[in-house]
């Protein structure tokens, strides 16, 4: 994973390619597109190819994390109710 990363030239943040980015949240590159393009994962344009800080990457996964958690406790919730 480490070749899709890429230092600034001033040594700062590394930021991740759209591709790797995908991969890391185990999500089509098509969804990390379309969360850059709706806002809700800020990118840095860099020539053509998007890339995305390591700190908005792991907000994004802890984001991910936390919708899942919730919809497996309303299924789990919904299945108490239900008696199965």
């Amino acid at each position: 994973m480490e070749k899709h990363r890429s230092e600034t030239e001033d040594g700062h943040e590394s930021m991740y390619s759209v591709q790797a980015a995908a991969a890391i949240l185990n999500v089509s590159p098509a969804f990390v597109m379309e969360r850059i393009a709706s806002g809700g994962l800020p990118a840095r344009k860099v020539g053509a190819e998007p890339l995305i800080k390591t700190d908005d990457l792991r907000a994004l996964q802890a984001a991910l994390r936390q919708e899942s958690e919730t919809a497996l406790q309303a299924l789990a919730d919904e299945g108490q109710d239900l008696g199965v």
